[in-house]
């Protein structure tokens, strides 16, 4: 069975909602940040700022988010305890490719005020660092084409089991070590309640039927549906898909300009147009942008994502999902020697996909099975 087709609405409504708890379950309620040991900050955004810190007993690395000062505010602290919640929920119902959370706490720093932090999985870089730290040709299409089918697995999943992201874009898609795609950062992503079966049917509603106002997202990636202040939902995901999916081929965004006022202007106006000189364009792919970046969001491709001729004619999706497209080359420096650091400088060889003599090179990963909520532990 397709985990996208797969009724995650079903299974919630006979598995009990996840406790509402800012402590996950791989290293237990005890862990603090005394625990860690910073190693570098990796960049900072709306809900915090993001360091790399190695566990004191283990060495093993990770990803820590400490929220802003002002997030000790009960809006704030909401946002912190959504964003915990909704990548416990997917982690709980076994979304595909979404970016994975180690354990969140709250505790003191040296001033004695209270902040949260969210710890999760360490990952090789964001989608937009390693697009542009690299030649263009350095990434087939064939492998674009699976961290697209990757991407629409996360977006699909996380919308299934009711939660909507609302800021997908570059620079929060990472990349793991071995080359697969991790959605993160959800911050500003909304949990609704799904509907059971029985209620869908007797009021005839449907999974994209929501209806915010709320003006949320980053410029340079909101849907024209927000710009206008109109009530959105799921298409507006599928909006910033689509323009990760451009820059994955073309390297930039198709709306990008340095005004704000003109960029948002060319959201609402603008027609894309592909640069062919690249030679990296097809007709497939051409269809696929522009069914994503349609202004109207009733017409806007959406769910049926993965039915389309892109994917179809390759390869089934949920196999693409489960391919590392990539072999990373992993190199070392005497800082980074010093602090246990891997940093990806180049790559050392892409795979050609879907032939019978290709599909031998490539691994498959080993994740838990959709069809089932994954246990706890006690």
């Amino acid at each position: 069975m397709d985990f996208l087709d797969f009724d995650y609405e079903e299974r919630a409504r006979h598995t009990a909602s996840p406790a509402e708890t800012l402590v996950a379950d791989r290293y237990g309620a005890c862990m603090s940040v005394n625990d860690l040991l910073l190693v570098d900050d990796l960049g900072e955004g709306g809900g915090g700022r993001v360091s790399r810190a190695r566990h004191r007993e283990t060495a093993q690395l990770f990803a820590v988010k400490a929220a802003h000062r002002d997030f000790k505010t009960k809006r704030g602290a909401e946002r912190v305890i959504n964003e915990v919640m909704c990548m416990r929920l997917a982690q709980d119902y076994d979304v595909p490719c979404v970016a994975q959370l180690v354990a969140a706490f709250k505790d003191g720093d040296k001033d004695d005020v209270e902040r949260s932090y969210i710890v999760m999985e360490l990952y090789a870089g964001d989608l937009a660092a390693v697009i542009l730290s690299h030649d263009a040709l350095t990434f087939p299409p064939s492998t674009l084409r699976v961290w697209t089918a990757q991407l629409v697995a996360a977006i699909c999943g996380l919308h299934a089991i009711g939660i909507l992201h609302r800021d997908i874009k570059p620079e929060n898609v990472f990349l793991t070590s071995r080359g697969q795609v991790r959605l993160g950062d959800f911050g500003l992503a909304r949990i609704r309640r799904v509907p059971t079966l029985a209620l869908r049917s007797r009021a005839g509603l449907r999974l994209d039927a929501w209806k915010i106002r709320e003006p949320a997202g980053t410029p340079d990636y909101v849907a024209p549906e927000i710009i206008r202040e109109k009530a959105y939902g799921t298409p507006v995901d599928f909006w910033g898909l689509g323009i990760v999916v451009f820059f994955m081929h073309f390297r930039h965004n198709p709306f990008a300009d340095v005004h704000g006022e003109v960029h948002l202007i060319k959201i609402l106006k603008h027609t894309v147009t592909f640069p062919h000189y690249r030679k990296r364009s097809d007709a497939l792919l051409e269809n696929l942008i522009l069914a994503l970046l349609c202004k109207d969001p009733r017409h806007r491709l959406g769910r049926r994502v993965k039915e389309h001729p892109y994917f179809v004619c390759h390869a089934n999706l949920p196999e693409m999902c489960a391919l590392y497209p990539l072999v990373w080359t992993m190199l070392w420096n005497s800082y980074r020697v010093a602090t246990g650091v891997l940093s990806i400088l180049r790559i050392r060889h892409c795979q050609t996909l879907f032939s019978t003599a290709d599909q031998s090179l490539y691994s498959t990963v080993g994740t838990a099975s959709p069809l089932r909520r994954r246990s706890r532990r006690k």
